[in-house]
């Protein structure tokens, strides 16, 4: 492993000696876009040899590779050749090898470039500059014409950025042109944001133009938020404009706020929640934390919920959660059941739940099914499950 970050040490100083003009000094130079410096010219390229004869003057002359780029190729794939296990070492070593005057130089040979290995050379020194100096790294990223390169040295910087200070960091983003960059950065560090400051996350994500980047980075911090306050997420969750993005993120609230109360967030699905697709699926995921913990409780609020899609996939839930934990208790429940729809549900979740241990128990239970035709279904299920 010496011998070959030795190698890319050497190679790196001999790329780097191409980036000085004829007889400056390495130690003295600086970079072009840095203040305070004098610039230095790209490396001159050679022109094509004369044409030899009518055939080869009609072809297209093409131009030799610069030879910094030349260079930098061969030590990215020096790295790439790296054992695996030691690849991101060698990465560090290679990119720590230039001295960071050097990096805005480097920098601008690599604008152009389309080769995997180049590109990751690219991102990493973006980010050895920022972690130095963020404010220059992000201001020469801002100039970058082309999009897609802007918009992935925009997000290394805000990276760092944010590591080292992330109040600078937002401050920032928020300062940045509108466009595909800014709301690269933006989601960037929205979703760092969400892990410590959800509702400053949150605060963000309102910056951001209506699509599902926004959508989705408003569902993912409410999340966070509601593992740690479910209250306060659902109290800022309800005031959202859209219907669509109110329901999905309401839902989400629930289901986070069921491992800490799981009877506060039955009411709330109840209440804030229209019936319709998201409210089932909050039910059912209350409804599966709640039954872990005491079925019993959970029983009784089915038993409450109206009759509805609803009802009828919570009783679903805790059943099958209930009759896994503790089948008796299960059993006894349904028996004090009164006769209805809803207590066929439970009765033929519970007969297939325990078909496979005893089929004629099973079969016993699945005749206590008053409607005919749920009662026929439910047979069928259990032969199938205790078929060989």
């Amino acid at each position: 492993m010496k011998r070959q970050l030795g190698i890319l040490a050497g190679m790196a100083a001999l790329a780097a000696i191409l980036f000085f003009r004829p007889g400056e000094k390495a130690g003295n130079a600086a970079p072009s876009v840095c203040p305070g410096t004098r610039p230095v010219p790209p490396v001159k390229l050679s022109h094509s040899p004369p044409h030899r004869n009518a055939d080869a003057a009609r072809l297209p002359a093409v131009e030799p590779e610069d030879p910094a780029l030349l260079h930098l190729r061969e030590l990215t794939e020096a790295v790439v050749q790296t054992d695996p296990d030691k690849i991101e070492s060698a990465w560090e070593a290679l990119v720590n090898s230039f001295a960071m005057t050097d990096i805005p130089r480097i920098l601008n040979q690599l604008i152009n470039t389309k080769d995997g290995s180049l590109v990751e050379l690219r991102q990493l020194l973006v980010r050895r500059w920022a972690a130095a100096d963020p404010a220059s790294a992000a201001a020469w990223a801002i100039r970058l014409s082309d999009p897609a390169v802007q918009k992935g040295a925009l997000e290394q910087v805000a990276v760092v950025w944010f590591q080292n200070n992330s109040a600078e960091a937002v401050a920032w983003a928020e300062r940045l042109p509108a466009g595909e960059g800014k709301t690269a950065v933006i989601v960037n560090l929205g979703y760092e944001l969400a892990r410590v400051k959800p509702a400053e996350a949150l605060r963000l994500a309102g910056i951001l133009p209506p699509g599902k980047e926004r959508d989705a980075m408003v569902v993912h911090g409410v999340s966070q938020w509601a593992a740690t306050d479910p209250a306060a997420a659902a109290c800022w969750a309800v005031q959202i404009p859209d219907e669509n993005l109110r329901h999905q993120v309401l839902a989400d609230v629930c289901t986070a706020w069921a491992g800490r109360n799981p009877s506060g967030a039955a009411s709330f699905a109840v209440n804030y929640l229209p019936p319709g697709a998201e409210q089932d699926r909050a039910v059912v995921s209350i409804i599966q934390r709640w039954a872990q913990t005491a079925p019993a409780a959970a029983a009784m609020w089915v038993e409450q919920l109206p009759a509805a899609p609803a009802q009828t996939a919570a009783m679903q839930n805790l059943v099958a959660v209930w009759t896994e934990q503790n089948p008796d208790a299960a059993a006894a429940w349904l028996r004090g059941l009164p006769s209805g729809a809803l207590r066929d549900e439970g009765i033929a979740v519970f007969a297939q739940m325990t078909a496979p241990l005893c089929f004629q128990y099973a079969q016993a239970w699945a005749s206590s099914i008053e409607d005919a035709a749920r009662r026929a279904l439910c047979e069928e299920a259990i032969r199938r499950v205790s078929m060989p």
